[in-house]
């Protein structure tokens, strides 16, 4: 009976030790996990930003919006990506999702900002256009050395999460 006991006493707190390091290390591969797939979304992000930024910035200054509206549409249907083009001071001249007249001005987004400023914007938020949470990438596009726009591409977060649930068996 004495030994049946002492069992119990060790083997619970070594199954509950056990369990929590076990889980703990499940939870911490998994944030390990996400954050590589978002960084590698993001970095497919800018890709497609940069090789949009290129058609764009040929004759930029020169085109016409509708022009822009229908290139961004075109790609945006190809490359399964909302794209948006973006004045330097924060008028949405296309976007492929929305009709870019009826748009708010963009200068405060984030992501545009750092764009703006020459960087590469990378954020995850809530689509005020679209109402849903998206993930954004935005790069400047450079004329005779300065910044005229902003080439921004996005993807759902829905779609992250739902290939997220696959890696966690959701």
């Amino acid at each position: 009976m004495v030994k049946g006991r002492l069992f119990w006493r060790l083997y619970c707190p070594y199954l509950l030790v056990i369990l929590l390091c076990v889980l703990g290390s499940g939870a911490a591969a998994f944030q390990v996990i996400e954050g590589v797939y978002l960084r590698r979304m993001a970095a497919d992000l800018e890709a497609r930003a940069r090789l949009i930024e290129r058609q764009v910035a040929e004759g930029f200054s020169d085109r016409r919006r509708e022009d822009l509206d229908d290139l961004a549409d075109m790609l945006g249907r190809a490359i399964a990506t909302r794209i948006t083009i973006i004045r330097a001071d924060g008028e949405v001249l296309a976007d492929s999702e929305k009709d870019p007249s009826t748009m708010e001005n963009h200068r405060d987004r984030p992501e545009v900002q750092t764009a703006l400023a020459g960087g590469v914007g990378v954020k995850r938020r809530h689509s005020a256009t679209l109402h849903i949470d998206m993930m954004y990438v935005a790069v400047p596009l450079r004329e005779d050395g300065r910044v005229v726009a902003v080439v921004r591409t996005a993807l759902p977060l829905s779609e992250i999460n739902r290939a997220l649930g696959g890696i966690y068996g959701r």
